[in-house]
């Protein structure tokens, strides 16, 4: 179809009902009744889709940001302060973090499972495309995030991470993160 190519030429229909046109996506509404209820179901989830997205992209903006705030701007001049200035610093940035980044974190995990959903058949057969492969790929980094901050978790509740220990965390999920991003379009765009 005229305006709907992917980067080899051919049509490139994307999943419910987005067409990707340039460097935009159009939204096409999907059919509104279905005699089979299974069709109904997954016009259901495709139109779920785009909300999905959305939140999945907000609520990563809001974590590696934080992430990243910590890792490049904070730890290095926290290091600097004066103890007194640290410790109120502490106290008043430690519990917003802590109020806040665990909610995205778990609206982070919700719509990209349900996301991942959507693409299930590419993760069934990881090795069959490069779509497939590099999903995979950042499953996998984005569920060693989580058990990364489920470990700073429990450390933190028994009173044993020490800010050694917490600096090498935030330093390997910034990484995680940044390789996380970069497959995350990567994987719309290489082919092999």
């Amino acid at each position: 179809m005229p305006g709907r190519e992917s980067l080899n030429g051919a049509a490139a229909r994307l999943p419910f009902g987005c067409w990707r046109q340039g460097l935009m996506f159009v939204i096409r509404p999907t059919p509104g009744r279905w005699e089979n209820s299974n069709q109904t179901l997954r016009d259901t989830t495709m139109n779920l889709y785009p909300v999905l997205l959305i939140l999945h992209l907000l609520a990563a903006f809001l974590f590696v940001g934080t992430v990243t705030f910590e890792v490049l701007f904070l730890e290095p001049v926290h290091k600097r302060l004066p103890a007194d200035v640290r410790r109120a610093l502490g106290s008043q940035l430690g519990p917003r973090v802590r109020s806040v980044v665990p909610w995205s974190v778990l609206l982070l995990y919700v719509a990209g499972l349900g996301l991942a959903w959507q693409h299930r058949g590419a993760l069934a057969a990881p090795l069959a495309s490069s779509f497939g492969l590099l999903l995979s790929v950042k499953t996998a980094l984005a569920a060693s995030v989580l058990v990364h901050v489920a470990t700073a978790l429990i450390l933190a509740r028994r009173r044993r991470l020490t800010g050694a220990v917490q600096s090498r965390m935030h330093l390997s999920v910034f990484c995680h993160m940044v390789a996380i991003v970069v497959l995350a379009k990567a994987m719309f765009y290489l082919t092999w």
